[in-house]
């Protein structure tokens, strides 16, 4: 009996453990998680791709946080092509736009911060900081 009640007792703290919120700040409306298929850190050759005009403070906030902790400088460049080794910085608007909404993809071939808006890609670019 007492086998029976350490089981469900353990079964109801590791069920509460999983529904437990992500810990970022400016907390997610949602989160969704998928299949690892790979990693990808950031070197001294990551670029950061801005797609579109309107990023600049996304950028300069996470170049200054690259700079001053991890002693890191990335080149940057704006509008090329989908390149890999890259954190991208870019617009996508959804079916039904949200002020400060944002995906972020990260792969092993680089990071997809992806803003319906100008708040959106800098809300992503804290997300992928923390």
């Amino acid at each position: 009996m007492r086998r029976i009640c350490l089981f469900v007792g353990l079964l109801c703290i590791s069920v509460m453990g999983m529904a437990q919120k992500t810990n970022i700040i400016p907390e997610p409306a949602e989160t969704k998680a998928s299949i690892i298929l790979g990693h990808f850190t950031v070197n001294k050759k990551t670029q950061i791709i801005l797609h579109d005009i309107g990023h600049e403070n996304a950028f300069f906030y996470l170049s200054a946080y690259l700079k001053n902790y991890y002693d890191v400088v990335l080149l940057s460049w704006m509008d090329t092509p989908i390149v890999t080794n890259a954190i991208h910085l870019r617009y996508l608007k959804t079916a039904k736009p949200v002020t400060g909404a944002y995906t972020l993809t990260v792969n092993k071939d680089g990071v997809y911060i992806d803003g319906d808006d100008a708040e959106g890609v800098f809300h992503g670019v804290q997300s992928l900081i923390q």
